[in-house]
């Protein structure tokens, strides 16, 4: 990553736990795709709803040449590594799908520029 992890806790005092996992999961993910430019992750409690219990979302922002990369996981708040690995799982699909998409268009690109022999043709 050209940037530094950015970790933000909206409504939910930093966790040094969490924090901890979410950066080992992003050195996984630039080990992965090591075009990522930047990396913001939002873990948060959106409502606090005592009856149905605290869920926690996870938001992962990620920017790669030309593109943006963005991934939403919400889950129980007891299950927080749960929600964490299923985002990251999904981002890095995203961001392997990405890759081969570019990789696609770059084969394109190198058939479609062949070189035009000009040579004379025996008649």
């Amino acid at each position: 990553m050209r940037q530094p992890i950015n970790i933000t806790f909206p409504r939910k005092k930093p966790d040094p736990i969490i924090e901890t996992e979410i950066r080992k999961r992003a050195v996984k993910l630039d080990a992965h795709c090591p075009g990522i430019i930047s990396c913001h992750v939002v873990a948060d409690i959106p409502h606090r709803q005592d009856q149905r219990g605290n869920n926690f979302r996870v938001r992962i922002d990620i920017k790669v040449r030309r593109d943006e990369i963005a991934v939403a996981r919400d889950g129980p708040q007891k299950d927080i590594r749960l929600v964490l690995r299923q985002a990251f799982d999904v981002a890095r699909r995203r961001l392997q799908e990405h890759a081969s998409q570019r990789r696609d268009v770059k084969r394109r690109i190198a058939t479609v520029r062949r070189p035009v022999s000009r040579g004379r043709t025996a008649a």
